[in-house]
């Protein structure tokens, strides 16, 4: 049922240097996963779940890709009331640097109350943009009440060496948030009252503390009777080209697959529509994933194929992300490697990472035989 008790917000900011080039034209969020979906995805179905009405993005730059994949909202149901909608403020990066460096003395955080203010449900969930994973917030919420505090946060029992570590007493209240990952993994998912993050965004503004929610709100979390949700499903942080490569190849196995896109909360995206894939005479498709629109005439094993990709006669791919409208050429040889979207592979060419080292071909690349050398 829609018209809840819960607004969100989702940042999508934070540091992108060891995605480069995957993204240099896209936040975290924006990166496509699992053959059809993007990351942001995962968040904003577990929006829908919870039928909240009315979402902000806070994004660092443009949020060009994000725009494009998002639209109106309309995959999950944003578009379908007249109070609610999805809110996007980009530029986040840049109004931080200006507010540092010029000295302004508006409220930094103008943006968040006017959001906050217009909506008139009483709680607020507050997720990162860098985490594949789905939150059920009704959960959260009864939890929330249960434990009478101001702020719950989620972690999972699992190391992370990128998130945040949280210590519990026995009765589960968080008594600090670590640096050092100790085995309970903060999932930068935090619930709370509209009242209360208003009050931690006024103490923030008055510090000059400048930064993205998510950050906001750990800083200040001591000062609050905060309570820990634990969470068992599939949750993996993107944080490098590297471990981008390692989360999507776990989802070759069938446990985690499940775990993530058979739980009870459906992932949606935004639909397309497509002819089914094309699997020529002979040709060999182990252990992969693979979406529509494609055209497959070689041997791909242990790969993800976006949309519209083309494997011709005698290819060989293995170990690899193709991303949608790429081409392989006749003859051609991958493995270990992240194609982006677009990429043309010359008949022939050899590209080969390592099992360590994967090999990224940035978008609209044209590999050749000289390139490949």
């Amino acid at each position: 049922m829609r018209g809840n008790k819960y607004s969100a917000i989702i940042n999508l900011s934070g540091v992108t240097d060891y995605l480069s080039p995957l993204t240099d034209y896209r936040p975290i969020a924006g990166l496509p996963f699992a053959c059809r979906y993007r990351v942001i995805d995962f968040m904003l179905s577990s929006l829908n779940y919870a039928g909240i009405e009315s979402a902000a993005l806070f994004i660092d730059e443009s949020g060009r890709s994000i725009y494009d994949h998002v639209r109106s909202g309309k995959e999950w149901d944003f578009d379908a009331t007249i109070k609610g909608g999805l809110f996007t403020f980009s530029q986040q990066v840049w109004k931080r640097f200006d507010y540092i460096h010029q000295e302004r003395t508006h409220d930094f955080y103008m943006d968040h109350h006017v959001f906050l203010d217009k909506g008139e449900e009483p709680y607020v969930v507050v997720m990162g943009g860098e985490i594949v994973q789905t939150i059920d917030v009704d959960a959260i919420y009864k939890h929330h009440l249960a434990q009478e505090a101001d702020i719950t946060v989620v972690y999972k029992i699992a190391p992370h060496e990128t998130l945040n570590g949280v210590e519990l007493d026995s009765e589960g209240y968080v008594t600090a948030i670590t640096n050092d990952n100790n085995g309970l993994s903060l999932a930068n998912v935090f619930f709370l009252k509209k009242d209360k993050l208003k009050e931690i965004l006024r103490r923030a503004n008055e510090d000059g503390v400048y930064e993205n929610l998510t950050l906001v709100i750990k800083k200040y979390l001591q000062d609050y009777k905060v309570s820990a949700f634990e969470y068992t499903g599939f949750m993996e942080p993107i944080h490098s080209v590297q471990n981008y490569f390692e989360v999507s190849m776990k989802l070759l196995d069938l446990g985690n697959y499940n775990a993530l896109f058979h739980s009870s909360i459906p992932i949606l995206t935004k639909s397309q529509s497509g002819a089914p894939t094309y699997y020529c005479d002979g040709v060999v498709v182990r252990n992969s994933q693979v979406a529509t629109n494609c055209l497959l005439d070689g041997h791909v094993e242990n790969t993800f194929i976006f949309r519209k990709v083309v494997v011709e006669k005698d290819a060989f791919v293995k170990d690899a992300i193709l991303m949608s409208g790429c081409t392989i050429g006749e003859g051609a040889q991958l493995q270990y490697v992240i194609l982006d979207k677009g990429v043309t592979v010359d008949p022939g060419v050899v590209l080969k990472g390592t099992k360590d080292q994967v090999l990224v071909i940035e978008k609209n690349t044209h590999v050749t035989q000289d390139y490949a050398q």
